[in-house]
């Protein structure tokens, strides 16, 4: 109970019963007011009234002004958004989504500058075998502060920090294969080029993270294809993968494990089976329209959060949500795919085409997974499923490509300013041929 000064209650009467056409108040100014009816101002201006203490009860001093915002808006919308999202049970986790969408703002923030960069720095090619030792060092950091998650060693933790090396080496890995493969000219600086790519992708088998090293290996194998324009460099490389596949499967037993369960997950559904049956039965529960919002039962899917986030979007969202979205991010692809056929110089067309199809099998890799399409990789959606490290490096690719449709735009008009000059000269050596 809020007791107000005599001075505040004759204030407040005069000027309630001037701005605000309130008819049934009966002030009496000999007395203590514990409540104040509610008021709405019909002139649409903000006059400031000053009081001791907010009429409504919040201990506060200000204005009528601080009364309307305070009490009046934003303390009943907190409310009602936080009422909702109670009722809702806050899917996944409301702190892993602050904490995902605070990552995301400060990376959106800093990555901003990227675009400029490319586009103002020209000297990006030049620094191959940079990239190459560089981002072999920073895999290898795993063997050192290595920590296992999920039966990877592909986390690193450092003075309380963990991250995932393998994110932002692939970005590194794009720029040295690309800077490379642009200036080889014989078929010795094709197999250098390409034990070293060996040596990443072997990294990350020892890692045990073989969605990693399947990812970088199609990665590389088709910016050979591109640069070559040899189709037996695509075969062999593809036939090369098969066999190491056959081997790691008898070699590596959380390869068997997982080819096991690719293959009959209902007969493991109690022990390594069930993330796969239980994103199945989301798939099939949300049907083609899904549960709605809120109404779906995520917390029965392991890891939902970030590698099978893809299932609880189908079980609530309905899978022709889940369409839409694939058709989404195939269209950042097809984007990538522009902006490399654009661009004209070799190392330009390949960093687009690497990150294109870095992005793309990503995709790949995490949706036919949850479907039971392919073995689970333990790749995450980008910029849809929850983890820092991946938001970061996802965000960092997409403004290397606004960088490079920068300098492809400014390509086309040097060229076009090229072109016109010749055609000015070329009509001008005419009218000189005619005039003689």
């Amino acid at each position: 109970n809020r007791q107000f000064s005599k001075e505040d209650t004759q204030m407040a009467n005069k000027h309630m019963k001037k701005m605000l056409n309130i008819t049934n108040y009966q002030g009496n100014a000999n007395q203590n007011h514990n409540v104040i009816p509610p008021y709405s101002c019909k002139n649409g201006h903000n006059k400031k009234i000053k009081i001791n203490r907010c009429w409504h009860g919040c201990s506060e001093k200000g204005t009528l002004l601080h009364c309307w915002w305070e009490c009046k808006l934003v303390q009943p919308l907190w409310k009602t958004v936080w009422r909702f999202l109670k009722e809702l049970k806050v899917e996944l986790s409301f702190d892993l989504a602050m904490k995902q969408f605070a990552i995301a703002a400060g990376s959106v923030i800093v990555t901003s500058f990227i675009p400029l960069m490319m586009h103002k720095i020209t000297i990006w090619n030049k620094f191959g075998w940079l990239y190459a030792v560089a981002g072999f060092l920073l895999l290898s950091t795993v063997f050192v502060f290595g920590i296992n998650k999920y039966g990877a060693y592909n986390w690193v933790s450092i003075a309380g920090l963990k991250f995932q090396p393998s994110e932002f080496v692939k970005i590194i890995f794009v720029f040295f294969v690309a800077a490379l493969l642009s200036k080889a000219k014989e078929f010795k600086d094709l197999v250098k080029i390409t034990v070293i790519a060996a040596l990443y992708v072997l990294v990350l088998v020892v890692e045990k993270d073989l969605g990693g090293a399947l990812l970088y290996f199609v990665i590389y194998l088709m910016m050979l294809y591109v640069a070559t324009a040899k189709a037996s460099y695509l075969f062999g490389g593809l036939a090369a993968g098969s066999v190491a596949a056959i081997i790691a499967d008898k070699i590596f037993t959380h390869v068997q494990i997982r080819v096991a369960v690719w293959k009959d997950p209902f007969s493991m559904i109690e022990g390594r089976g069930l993330q796969v049956c239980q994103s199945l039965f989301a798939i099939g529960t949300g049907s083609w329209f899904g549960m709605g919002l809120g109404n779906g039962r995520p917390f029965d899917i392991p890891v939902r959060e970030s590698d099978f986030a893809f299932s609880v979007i189908c079980e609530e969202f309905g899978v022709i949500f889940g369409i839409c979205l694939i058709f989404v991010l195939m269209s950042s692809f097809i984007l990538f795919m522009d902006i490399s056929t654009r661009s004209r110089k070799l190392f330009n067309k390949l960093l687009c085409l690497g990150f294109g199809v870095c992005f793309l099998f990503q995709v790949f890799l995490s949706i036919g997974g949850v479907t039971k399409f392919i073995p689970s990789t333990g790749v995450t959606i980008p910029l849809v499923s929850y983890g820092g490290t991946s938001v970061i490096s996802t965000l960092i690719i997409f403004n290397i490509i606004q960088g490079l449709h920068m300098l492809a735009d400014s390509e086309e008009e040097e060229y076009e300013h090229i072109k016109a000059q010749e055609s000015e000269k070329q009509y001008t050596r005419q009218n000189n041929r005619k005039n003689q």
